[in-house]
């Protein structure tokens, strides 16, 4: 069985996650393609900004468009910091002798030597780098290049326009765009 892992905050998931998600389910054709939103991440000092109920809710509406993969909660019910070591040996156990893929981006390559047991993870599973910044990428095993067109689309700007009261018509899909509205998610905090 090949399972290719697709972790991150996606808060909010946008529509350069989905693009992302659809264009290596249709390269690799996995048997499962698993989307596992981040508990704490030990490379980043804040939480997430919406509760992990609001998130996984917006990963399902995604996946619905999509048409293909499920949601694991693994890592958001680790108390701590999320290691990708341990949750590979979590799928690993849960999977056995499955074929495992990390779905990452190039800017995470980038500083893979500061991931916790790297060289553990790396016999244990292989990578998918998405480039999306550079013309061709020539990376070592285990890691397998994917580039896509560039897409800049940023969490971090969605929650900022959103918060402003702009648009962000495009950057999310409609349902996702709709539930965050209707749920009044990053926006600004009105005192009484």
């Amino acid at each position: 069985m090949e399972i290719i892992l697709y972790g991150g905050s996606f808060d909010p998931i946008h529509i350069g996650h989905a693009f992302v998600a659809n264009e290596v389910f249709q390269q690799f054709k996995p048997d499962k393609f698993i989307f596992m939103p981040a508990g704490q991440s030990p490379h980043k000092n804040s939480k997430p900004n919406v509760s992990d109920e609001h998130r996984l809710h917006m990963i399902q509406q995604t996946i619905d468009y999509l048409q293909f993969g499920e949601i694991d909660t693994f890592e958001i019910e680790q108390a701590g910091k999320s290691y990708t070591y341990h949750t590979i040996l979590y799928l690993k156990e849960k999977y056995k002798n499955c074929k495992l893929k990390i779905l990452i981006g190039y800017d995470q390559y980038e500083v893979i030597d500061k991931w916790y047991n790297l060289e553990a993870i790396t016999s244990l599973a292989s990578f998918i780098v998405v480039n999306r910044s550079r013309d061709e990428l020539t990376l070592r095993e285990p890691f397998i290049p994917f580039t896509l067109p560039r897409m800049d689309v940023s969490a971090t700007d969605i929650r900022m326009r959103i918060h402003n009261g702009q648009s962000v018509k495009c950057l999310l899909l409609a349902d996702v765009e709709h539930y965050i509205r209707e749920e009044h998610l990053y926006e600004e905090k009105k005192s009484d």
